[in-house]
């Protein structure tokens, strides 16, 4: 229980918290580091899936475990632990109704209190306090309620009485941490040189016992210490200029293919006979949204389901590993061999184009719960469907999108209706997407390169040569029309990746070339390479050095080989911010288009005296569901990447010329901005609103940082409490794979 108290994770299951993410903008001097951080607050929101709070979802998890009959919660004491963790704390912080604030020592009481009547009477303890949190939920709306109105009302003056103060306090580590009797006799290469953890505990919680954070740095025992300086600053976004209008639309492609994923499974009849069914709702679904031509994958997630631990497990999860490892590559061989069958590929007739629309039907879905989800089979079908919409993105325009059936069937019929829509209306953002401009094109093709790395094979490496990447690649093509109306049509080209072995693989960055030739062959001569920071380091990674997908030895290869075509290398960073007012009808968002207006950012991303990250485009949005209560959206900004190292100054003068136009005459800077502008919408699963307004998404790359394992094609297949667990890659797996079918 103590080692639970003492993680830095353990106040995150406050339901009204503030959530920190590092920026762009962190620097390192010689002597400090100096990072800005933003903070989006959680505000108790209602959670979409179940209809609840999110206080009330977390007493719901934390009785599933410490009250559940289940013989499977049992043999896990450590998550036990954290549930009876999380159930103290929330007792003695969350206040009741007219009830006193707490001090120092009546929180020592509370504390004590509430350990004794658990010590006590048990799960009669545990069920009683869960009661009276239960009746404290209104007092957690409230507290939400009174962060909400702070933040949009009396932000302004919050900020001016701490805008000019700052807090000082020291991290101070130690020497207990140390190993001396291992050290004193350590030679070179020798690991494990600081304290280890106790049986069933961990390095965090270890580490822990060894730092304080001091007003003075005063500790017994002192190793070293850090200087913490914090400020509250605020960045404020006015409107500027006079309002724009963009007309969008879809366009249909006039051949379609449907990929369906159906849950079956083997049942015993009643003359005792394995019957080979569809799941308990599968069968309306596929009358609800099949085709009359379509590709079935057929499935029983009980082939890739994890048996418990049993006699001769160890070697069970081999076999385990192995089957669903072959799950994912023969649907992609079966998949991918029908699909190039239909484009007639290698054959003297002309290519047949066409978009993919693949729908994932899973009865159940994963589990939310990380100790289980792997063990329903449901995240390996999550994870394999989402890895073969990648894949098969390199042949084909692919999307798609997943429905849990028992869930869905669970809902009120007007739920239903909402959910259905929704799932067709992300379908759509498949198709091409025709965006509108005032003035006639002056770049008749434009073309834009999304990249990304991640490591494939992480582990405890001595040496950076043994760690290999999955290279992520996705191009679109902005082609100049007339038609519908004045503007681009915005298509996604294709999705590419590659497994490299090495760091030096990773700065020349083969598939970034020979995306840039296959978009100089279909007419492209401005090209936007658009970097992002999976997997960099946060703090200086405007740096050059810790720029490892934009460093100068690409740049100036890029250059060299590519002299007739415009490129311009950018990186992007979202941010949180607060919206001080609704958004109306026939509002998608707002933007700053001009590098000039940008001032307040420029000053604080400098990276060094050769390299700049200027921010010269910024697209916002003031969707929100449920937009009173959640009063929090966020602002994606472009940066263009001017190195000075190259060895030709006027290539990052073209791109600056274009991108900053300080004199507002560049004919091209309109144009690049469209793009950047129309990601937002291509990529949008929203749709229109009622009144016609399509709605933009903030991050049009959620592919690059995927919130779970499984949305980035990675699945558990060994685990053991002390070792830790191995995950399967499925993208670097199928990688391989699409590499030998296409011969590269």
């Amino acid at each position: 229980m103590a080692d639970e108290l003492s993680k830095a994770t353990f106040y995150y299951c406050l339901a009204v918290w503030p959530e920190w993410k590092t920026q762009i903008f962190e620097q390192k001097t010689k002597n400090q580091v100096e990072r800005e951080v933003s903070y989006r607050f959680r505000v108790n929101g209602q959670n979409p899936e179940l209809g609840k709070p999110a206080f009330e979802v977390r007493l719901d998890q934390i009785r599933e475990y410490l009250l559940s009959n289940d013989e499977s919660s049992l043999q896990k004491p450590w998550e036990i632990c954290r549930r009876l963790a999380q159930l103290i704390f929330l007792a003695v912080v969350v206040p009741k109704k007219d009830e006193e604030p707490l001090t120092k020592e009546s929180l020592t009481d509370m504390v004590n209190q509430v350990l004794a009547n658990f010590k006590s009477q048990g799960t009669e303890a545990i069920r009683q306090t869960l009661e009276e949190l239960q009746e404290r939920s209104e007092s957690m709306k409230s507290i939400a309620k009174a962060l909400r109105e702070v933040l949009r009302d009396k932000n302004q003056k919050v900020m001016s009485q701490v805008k000019d103060r700052s807090s000082q306090q020291f991290i101070c580590v130690k020497s207990s941490i140390i190993n001396w009797d291992r050290l004193e006799g350590a030679t070179l290469g020798v690991r494990k040189l600081l304290v280890e953890p106790q049986e069933n505990s961990s390095e965090k919680v270890e580490w822990f016992k060894h730092i304080e954070i001091c007003e003075q740095p005063a500790t017994s025992g002192l190793l070293f210490s850090v200087k913490v300086t914090a400020e509250l600053s605020e960045y404020d976004l006015i409107t500027k200029g006079t309002r724009s209008q963009i007309r969008a639309k879809r366009l249909l492609p006039q051949k379609l293919l449907q990929v369906c994923w159906v849950p079956r499974s083997w049942q015993r009849g009643e003359d005792r006979q394995w019957i080979y069914e569809l799941s308990t709702n599968a069968s309306q679904a596929e009358e609800e949204w099949l085709l009359l031509a379509a590709i079935i994958v057929e499935y029983d997630v009980e082939t890739v389901k994890r048996r418990p631990n049993t006699k001769g497990s160890e070697e069970n999860k081999q076999y385990h590993a192995a089957a669903v490892t072959a799950f994912a590559v023969l649907v992609y061989c079966c998949l991918w061999k029908l699909i190039t069958r239909l484009q007639k590929r290698g054959q003297k007739e002309k290519s047949v184009d066409f978009t993919t629309l693949m729908l994932r039907l899973q009865e159940t879905g994963k589990e939310l719960d990380d100790e289980n989800k792997d063990k329903s089979g449901d995240a390996y079908i999550y994870a394999a469907a989402q890895t073969l919409e990648a894949i098969l993105g390199e042949d084909t325009p692919i999307r798609m999108q997943g429905l849990i059936l028992e869930n869905l069937a669970n809902q009120p019929k007007k739920t239903q209706e909402f959910i259905k829509s929704g799932t067709f209306n992300a379908l759509l953002s498949a198709f091409k997407l025709c965006i509108s401009r005032r003035y006639i094109h002056s770049a008749p093709k434009i073309g834009l390169i999304s990249y990304a790395s991640r490591p494939c094979n992480e582990g405890n490496f001595l040496n950076d040569a043994e760690k290999a990447y999955l290279f992520l690649t996705q191009s679109y093509i902005a082609t100049a029309v007339s038609e519908p109306f004045i503007g681009y049509e915005l298509k996604r080209e294709r999705m590419q990746s590659d497994v490299l072995d090495s760091q030096e693989q990773l700065k020349t960055q083969r598939l970034v070339q020979e995306e840039i030739r296959h978009l100089r062959a279909k007419g492209c001569q401005h090209i936007i390479l658009l970097a992002h920071a999976y997997g960099d380091r946060r703090i200086n990674r405007a740096a050059t050095y810790n720029s490892s997908l934009i460093p100068t030895e690409f740049l100036e290869e890029v250059f060299q080989t590519f002299p007739d075509i415009n490129i311009y290398p950018m990186v992007r960073d979202v941010f949180p911010a607060t919206r001080l007012r609704e958004r109306g009808y026939n509002e998608a968002g707002f933007e700053i288009l001009q590098a000039g207006d940008h001032s307040d950012f420029h000053h604080s991303v400098r990276a060094d005296d050769f390299r700049d990250f200027i921010p010269v485009y910024t697209f916002a949005t003031l969707y929100a569901i449920q937009a009173e209560e959640r009063i929090q959206s966020g602002f994606c900004i472009y940066f263009l990447v001017s190195d000075a190292k190259v060895s030709d100054i006027n290539w990052t003068e073209r791109a600056r010329l274009h991108l900053i136009n300080p004199e507002q005459k560049s004919p091209i800077h309109d144009c690049l901005l469209d793009v950047l502008r129309g990601l937002h919408f291509i990529e949008a699963e929203r749709g229109a609103d009622k009144k016609g307004q399509l709605i933009p998404v903030l991050d049009p790359f959620s592919w690059i940082s995927p919130n779970t394992v499984e949305e980035a094609g990675e699945v558990k297949v060994l685990h053991t409490r002390h070792k830790g667990q191995v995950l399967l890659n499925y993208r670097a797996v199928l990688t391989h794979v699409s590499q030998v079918l296409h011969r590269k």
